[in-house]
Formats: C-alpha cells, sequence, structure tokens
C-alpha cells in the first residue's frame, strides 16, 4: 500500500486496505464486469479480411494505433486478449463491431477500471 500511495496520492493518499477493499467490491457491483465479459465471448466478431492479410498490413506498416472510443468499425490488426481470462476475444482481420459491440463495451469498461484504480 505505501507504493501505491507514493505512486498515486491522489486516489490512495487517505485510503486503508479496507477502504480500497470497499471501492474495488462497489466498483464492481455497479459495473458488472462479469456479464460485459460473458457478452463479449458469448458474440462472434465478423472476419472482415484474413489473418494473413492482417499480418501483411503490420509487416508493410499499414496499421495505427486506435484509441478505444474510435474502434467501432475497425479491424484488428492482432488479436485481442484481455486476462482474465487470457483467451482471444478478437482475431487478426475482425471487425470491433460497432459502439454497442459487447467486444467495444468490454475494453472501454477495462479502461474505465484503470482510471478509477490506476495500479490494476
Amino acid at each position: 500500500m505505501p507504493e501505491l500511495v507514493q505512486d498515486y496520492p491522489d486516489t490512495y493518499a487517505n485510503m486503508g486496505i479496507h477502504d480500497l477493499g470497499d471501492k474495488m467490491f462497489a466498483w464492481l457491483r455497479e459495473n458488472n464486469p462479469g456479464a460485459r465479459l460473458n457478452a463479449a465471448y458469448s458474440t462472434l466478431p465478423v472476419a472482415e479480411i484474413t489473418p494473413r492479410d492482417a499480418y501483411n498490413a503490420i509487416v508493410n506498416n499499414n496499421i495505427e494505433m486506435v484509441a478505444i472510443e474510435n474502434l467501432p468499425g475497425r479491424i484488428a490488426a492482432n488479436s485481442v486478449i484481455p486476462y482474465p481470462p487470457g483467451i482471444p476475444m478478437l482475431l487478426s482481420g475482425e471487425n470491433f463491431g460497432d459502439e454497442n459491440s459487447p467486444q467495444v463495451g468490454l475494453l472501454t469498461l477495462t479502461a474505465i477500471l484503470g482510471s478509477s484504480l490506476p495500479w490494476l
């Protein structure tokens, strides 16, 4: 805990272990990441190009980094493997879907958690 306070004083300066646990569990209750995770893995993304073409795009530097909020409609150049569970959610060449896709929703939720509790 001392390292957290040192690295993120605005978030953790006046927080004890019990407070941190309460904050984490409140976030879990409020956001239900398990349901988002299940939805993301229960919906199959659409393959727009072959994995080979996605690989060739990487090799030829015909790719770009995209912020999560700009993922809708984009094609993954590489596999997207959230952990947990460590299973590919999208494979190379698959479309992220629209702004309401479960895959974009899970990645957005993960980013929100990271900004709420920066050490995670």
